[in-house]
């Protein structure tokens, strides 16, 4: 980039704008690849990939005094653990201590007492959580364990990086203290409920071109 470019011509709107989350931060933001574009998908997608990206550009440009935890929820397909899966990617791609569990997976081991493991997810300086509530049921014997277990480890990770995604908004989790802790603060939260799943979507797109080369 020569130095007479400006960083607007380059950047995408959102990501030189003076209002919303972009606002007042004293470095210039970078676009991180994160596996797809935006374009022609729901409002609800591009809002949470401008989530992500900032949740990346502040972490990486060392900027503290923002926000921490994102949680994205929506519908399965809607695109969740592929941001989480690239966003930890770039981290380590970038030099940085960055995790990406399921939280069924990692609900069960540390239920099976593995030895540090606490230890590790809580005082890890970036992490993504995956999944948390998904195939929750009410009826569920082990659910109020489950989410004592949850609401334990973001106790202890209340200062830490975190990303977390789920198939139920914060409203309908089984523990309000969770849903407390997800919209508390300046923590963001994006309600991915009305995207279509990206994989039929993509589909569709492959299918239409397709048609149009042979017609």
């Amino acid at each position: 980039m020569s130095e007479a470019t400006n960083i607007s011509d380059i950047l995408p709107a959102w990501m030189t704008s003076t209002g919303g989350t972009s606002s007042k931060r004293d470095y210039k933001p970078e676009r991180y690849e994160l596996g797809y574009v935006t374009d022609g998908l729901a409002p609800c997608v591009d809002a949470a990939h401008k989530a992500v990206q900032w949740w990346l550009n502040d972490i990486l440009h060392g900027a503290r005094d923002r926000v921490r935890w994102v949680t994205l929820h929506g519908t399965t397909g809607s695109g969740k653990t592929h941001l989480v899966r690239a966003a930890i990617a770039t981290l380590r791609a970038h030099g940085a201590q960055a995790q990406r569990w399921s939280w069924g997976r990692l609900r069960d081991m540390l239920l099976d007492d593995n030895p540090g493991l606490w230890d590790q997810v809580a005082r890890m300086p970036h992490l993504a959580l995956d999944d948390i509530f998904t195939g929750y049921m009410e009826s569920d014997k082990s659910a109020a364990l489950n989410a004592s277990l949850l609401y334990d480890l973001l106790e202890a990770r209340l200062d830490k990086w975190t990303l977390l995604t789920s198939n139920l908004s914060p409203a309908d989790m089984p523990d309000m203290r969770i849903a407390s802790r997800l919209v508390r603060g300046m923590s963001e939260v994006v309600n991915m409920q009305g995207a279509q799943d990206y994989g039929i979507l993509q589909f569709q797109r492959r299918e239409a071109g397709r048609k149009e080369v042979h017609a």
